[in-house]
């Protein structure tokens, strides 16, 4: 917004100088508020705390006092105002009152008047509200203080909040679950302080790793008098329930929650959302519509924001979630997405390729290309480096991410860089909790940007690689790479991006001939599954050495057929084990990926390939005969890792 003329000809303040101008004041308010309460904690005189205050508040505050033809008398009324909202530990952390001087006692501003004819009538239209200072006064004690009052039922509730608080923004989880579990176990806690009890606590235990201990409390507050509380407890433990895969008991929750608060919006979106998470998308659209209806009875407004996004669920119920999410992230990581939904509608541009010279001697680099950034697009990356080193991360520097998202806002043609596009990427699964999950629109969209301008510069005919092993070409591949782990199987594009992908990278850096091999040998294309499986001889992925195997025997190579195997057994003797057993549990994931010969790898491989292998008339017995031999292996595997 630019500056417009006053009348009088001098330029009135924009909506943006006003805006900054009270935040200065907010930050001088919050400066004295400080100060007053470190002169205060620990007790101190009327007389002298006047004093300090007249000589002390016009340099905290001076834009506060700058204007003012009375500074003295500004200073009076805020330090008596403060004063008298100050908890006095000594007073049960009530305020202990100034006593209000006489209508003829000397004035506390030190004008050598009298009250009466001084600042008895003197105010200023500043809210100073009733617990203003406890955030102030938290800071002022180590944890140790306050949790020993909290322990004694010297604490009041009010003062467990604000304490709880800032803890919370010192990251002392701890303490927070020492200083507000005991008062939940109590019982007797007002709702308002329940909720922020409730938000507080289910933060701690998330941060220390107790979900038991989660569940536990808010198991205690879905039992409470107040309906509200009741419903936001048996909200969240509904989520609690549905990440852990208790789908029915999860539900449960959920209706518990509608019974206590049948007509509150956060309920409907909470179904919505949970119903979008196991993939029910109609019957997402089909309860939103539903929920529109009760609400609008209900007397809920159509303008109201969270009527807003029920509706939206009620035409898609996949945008209804992103939007649910986008409501409730950051602000910048809202402007961000809101900059993807911008540029995505962008024409797809076809990035230049040059080929890497003196490579033939390298069979790795042998028709390797790199990217051949323009003047333009290398103009822009260079300035994307100068604002922050990798991608962005909106919890570790918050400035850093508005500058480069502001940065964003005004260059759209950023959307056109591999290097933009990938950090983008990196951003959004570091923040995919807040967005609801990696299946939302915006990184599904940043993806495929980049896979689709990969595909517009490698048409099938044109002959050469982008080998990972060149860094440059690291940015393109990833894109591509990560928008084939997003896709589905049945997916149109599925088996055409593979395929590039594996063109392009004949290394196969992400195991994407995993995926393939599968694909063809689940649809009976068995002479392209040989031919892609013998591409990696020496592979040690079970879907490539067993794959092998499979794609002989039906294609009649029995004997080649069993030399696969065997040859697959000696390096993978779990993987046989796994396919031959009827049933099996699934043993826990791998800590730091996928173990080559260990369980998890055996049973992955069984999940997706055992009925493939046994819809083969025989199969089961003719796998029968390499059993001696995996065995052998395994034995062989013991000893190994005994030594």
């Amino acid at each position: 917004m630019t500056t417009t003329e006053s009348r009088g000809g001098s330029p009135e303040p924009t909506d943006e100088e006003i805006t900054e101008e009270l935040l200065r004041i907010i930050a001088e308010l919050d400066a004295l508020e400080t100060s007053v309460v470190e002169q205060l904690a620990d007790g101190a005189n009327p007389d002298t705390y006047l004093a300090w205050a007249r000589t002390t508040f016009p340099d905290l505050a001076p834009r506060l006092f700058e204007v003012s033809e009375v500074p003295d008398k500004v200073a009076c009324w805020l330090a008596r105002k403060l004063w008298n909202v100050m908890p006095v530990e000594a007073n049960g952390f009530e305020p202990v009152p100034m006593p209000e001087p006489g209508p003829d006692a000397p004035c506390p501003c030190g004008s050598g008047r009298t009250f009466g004819a001084g600042c008895s009538n003197f105010s200023l239209e500043i809210p100073i509200l009733p617990n203003s200072l406890w955030p102030a006064l938290a800071e002022t004690r180590p944890s140790s203080h306050w949790l020993r009052l909290a322990r004694s039922g010297a604490l009041p509730d009010l003062g467990l909040m604000y304490i709880a608080q800032w803890l919370h923004t010192s990251g002392a989880s701890q303490d927070i679950v020492d200083l507000l579990a005991p008062r939940v176990t109590a019982g007797g806690l007002a709702p308002d302080h329940c909720l922020d009890t409730m938000e507080l606590l289910a933060n701690s235990y998330r941060e220390l790793e107790r979900p038991s201990d989660e569940e536990t409390m808010l198991r205690r507050f879905s039992a409470n008098d107040d309906a509200f509380v009741r419903c936001v407890a048996n909200r969240r433990l509904a989520m609690v329930l549905h990440a852990q895969g208790h789908f029915d008991r999860a539900w449960r929750h959920v209706q518990t929650a509608a019974e206590a608060a049948p007509d509150d919006p956060e309920t409907a979106l909470q179904e919505l959302v949970l119903l979008t998470e196991e993939g029910l998308h109609d019957e997402a659209e089909d309860r939103a519509a539903d929920w529109c209806v009760h609400l609008l009875e209900a007397g809920v407004e159509v303008d109201d924001p969270m009527f807003e996004l029920v509706s939206r669920f009620e035409t898609d119920a996949q945008h209804g979630r992103d939007e649910y999410f986008r409501w409730f992230a950051p602000p910048v990581l809202g402007e961000l997405v809101d900059w993807i939904d911008d540029v995505v509608e962008r024409p797809t541009p076809t990035p230049a390729w040059r080929r890497m010279q003196n490579t033939e001697a390298d069979d790795s680099l042998r028709g390797a290309h790199v990217p051949e950034t323009g003047t333009e697009i290398e103009k822009l990356e260079t300035q994307w480096r100068g604002l922050g080193n990798g991608p962005l991360d909106v919890d570790e520097d918050p400035g850093d991410f508005g500058a480069r998202v502001l940065w964003l806002r005004e260059h759209d043609e950023a959307a056109d860089s591999f290097e933009v596009l990938s950090d983008l990427a990196e951003c959004l699964e570091e923040v995919e909790d807040l967005l609801g999950g990696l299946d939302n629109r915006w990184y599904e969209a940043i993806l495929r940007r980049g896979a689709d301008m990969l595909e517009s510069a490698w048409p099938d005919d044109r002959e050469g690689t982008v080998p990972w092993v060149v860094g440059d070409n690291r940015p393109a591949l990833g894109l591509l790479a990560d928008f084939i782990d997003l896709l589905d199987e049945g997916d149109d594009e599925f088996e055409d991006l593979l395929a590039l992908y594996l063109r392009l990278n004949p290394d196969d850096s992400h195991g994407h001939r995993m995926q393939l091999i599968n694909l063809l040998l689940r649809s009976g294309r068995d002479a392209q599954a040989l031919d892609l499986g013998e591409r990696y001889p020496d592979d040690m992925f079970a879907e490539t050495r067993y794959g092998v195997g499979l794609a002989l025997y039906r294609l009649g190579r029995k004997t080649e057929a069993v030399e696969a195997v065997e040859n697959a057994v000696e390096d993978l003797p779990r993987v046989l084990q796994y396919l031959l057993r009827n049933r099996i549990d699934q043993p826990p994931a791998d800590e730091d990926g996928m173990v080559v010969g260990g369980e998890y790898q055996a049973w992955l491989y069984r999940d997706g390939m055992r009925a493939t292998w046994l819809a083969v008339p025989g199969m089961k017995d003719w796998l029968k005969q390499f059993v001696a031999r995996g065995q052998a292996a395994l034995r062989r595997d013991r000893a190994r890792h005994r030594h």
